[in-house]
């Protein structure tokens, strides 16, 4: 009912301030016109007014619940940065050069939090949703991708015991690069709730980079951030959680072809603001060596919650996109044991 009556205001109030502005623009008086239309999109019934910070036992009951309520993301490393998982109404991403890896962390992670019970929303601005189809059937069933083609009834068969396990959807939906906003994806959300009656607890958007911002700018610096703010609103308009990917510059990368071992937030491309918006950042990192042998990293370069400036390391197979966490302290543990045989 609420939602209505929004609705039903929002209508009535930009009805009244396009009818004002026929008489304004026969004036030439732009800037009324403008005034007219921003006081028709501020209508708002929200009646949250906000904490008293004398009231403690609401604060933290609050918090209690927000902390519990995290979602794991089935990468024990990443939970433990993000102390449980990710956090609805916050904006995470995945940075790296051309080529590293951001498009196929980001296809990892939904898959994971789809068998947790999370529906998903996958936005791709850059690859065709057939292509990025492929790409989860991959990672689903451990088929070379290269061989799917030739396998729809296993790959029918796993999505089968996916379905066993869980009853969440995850829906594809391509862009055109540099064309599509945030209003395009609201859009598709209220259509999906419409005709499907489908509502996400996450969006994958890849990426922001290559969006559009719903305000006039005058740079790409000031475009890029904007997005990424725009991004991070319709989380919290929401209540989702949102994850993307953005390039890291070419100071990232390093002689050898691969990049640097940490590779922080200076080393965003075309606009620094976006880190300003993040809730974490987590940059992409990978020698030449470690890619020969399937070995990825994570640099931990924001997290406004919890811990950063960390190393976590992962394994990656590029035939089925598969990503999986590497064995943290094996080595300590292969190194303890001869040493033990030594002793004996």
């Amino acid at each position: 009912i609420l939602s209505e009556v929004i609705k039903f205001g929002k209508r009535s109030r930009m009805r009244d301030a396009i009818m004002k502005s026929v008489d304004l623009l026969e004036k030439d008086d732009f800037e009324s016109i403008t005034a007219e239309i921003r006081d028709a999109l501020v209508f708002n019934l929200d009646s949250e007014i906000g904490y008293d910070l004398y009231d403690i036992d609401l604060r933290y009951k609050n918090l209690k619940a927000s902390l519990e309520n995290r979602v794991s993301t089935r990468y024990t490393q990443i939970d433990r940065v993000l102390n449980g998982g990710w956090a609805k109404k916050e904006l995470y991403a995945f940075m790296g050069p051309p080529g590293i890896g951001k498009s196929i962390f980001l296809p990892n992670v939904a898959i994971g939090d789809l068998t947790n019970g999370l529906n998903v929303v996958h936005y791709s601005m850059e690859m065709s949703e057939d292509r990025l189809g492929q790409r989860y059937d991959a990672i689903a069933t451990s088929i070379n991708i290269k061989k799917l083609i030739d396998c729809p009834e296993e790959i029918k068969k796993r999505y089968e015991t996916m379905r066993k396990i869980t009853s969440s959807h995850l829906k594809l939906k391509e862009f055109p690069t540099s064309l599509a906003s945030v209003l395009d994806i609201e859009s598709h959300l209220d259509e999906l709730k419409l005709y499907q009656d489908f509502s996400p607890d996450m969006l994958i958007v890849d990426y922001g980079d290559i969006m559009r911002s719903t305000r006039k700018t005058n740079n790409l610096y000031e475009e890029q951030g904007w997005i990424f703010r725009e991004l991070r609103g319709l989380a919290v308009k929401r209540n989702l959680i949102v994850i993307t990917a953005t390039q890291a510059n070419r100071e990232s990368l390093d002689g050898d072809g691969g990049t640097k071992e940490i590779v922080g937030m200076e080393k965003t491309a075309d606009s620094m603001e976006k880190n300003r918006i993040l809730d974490a950042l987590f940059s992409i990192t990978q020698k030449r060596q470690e890619k020969d042998q399937g070995k990825i990293n994570l640099w931990v370069a924001k997290n406004r919650n919890g811990e950063s400036s960390t190393t976590l390391e992962f394994i990656i197979n590029y035939t089925n996109m598969q990503i999986k966490e590497a064995l943290l302290g094996a080595k300590e543990k292969t190194e303890n044991s001869d040493l033990e045989l030594e002793e004996t």
